[in-house]
């Protein structure tokens, strides 16, 4: 389905059956900073942190993280880092992945921005596993204690 507005994109928003749950791994054309509004040309993993509905229910869009295999442990210490093989498998990550918690953003659960990882029939590949679920709230209280990091 595609819909538009006055002065807003045209996009071809995915089935809401499709939409991922909070803590799932969905593969996206993340914006890169000279084109914030644009699909990015590289298809990426990206940690969904959470998702909202158009009042009417037939469009979603869903808050993620950047995900990127440069995964810098010593320069980015509040950052999730999944490595642990099992945890990669649960999340359909083919590499150990770093998730920059400073790259946030909201994206309509659309075509334009969402396309399945070559394996895969949807953008969603797996979510995080109890290990990282429990890295990742250490981390938010971490950031909360370190603000300056």
């Amino acid at each position: 389905m595609s819909t538009a507005r006055p002065g807003k994109p045209k996009y071809a928003f995915l089935p809401i059956s499709t939409v991922p749950a909070a803590l799932s791994i969905a593969w996206c054309h993340y914006p890169v900073a000279e084109a914030p509004n644009q699909p990015g040309p590289k298809h990426r993993p990206t940690l969904v942190r959470a998702v909202k509905f158009s009042p009417d229910g037939t469009m979603a869009a869903v808050e993620v993280t950047f995900g990127t295999s440069k995964v810098k442990h010593g320069e980015r210490p509040f950052d999730l880092i999944i490595a642990n093989s099992a945890e990669l498998d649960g999340c359909g990550l083919p590499y150990v992945t770093r998730f920059d918690l400073d790259k946030t953003i909201w994206l309509p659960w659309a075509s334009e921005y969402f396309v399945p990882r070559e394996g895969y029939r949807t953008p969603v590949t797996g979510a995080l596993g109890e290990m990282s679920r429990m890295q990742l709230e250490a981390l938010k209280v971490a950031r909360r204690i370190h603000p300056n990091r």
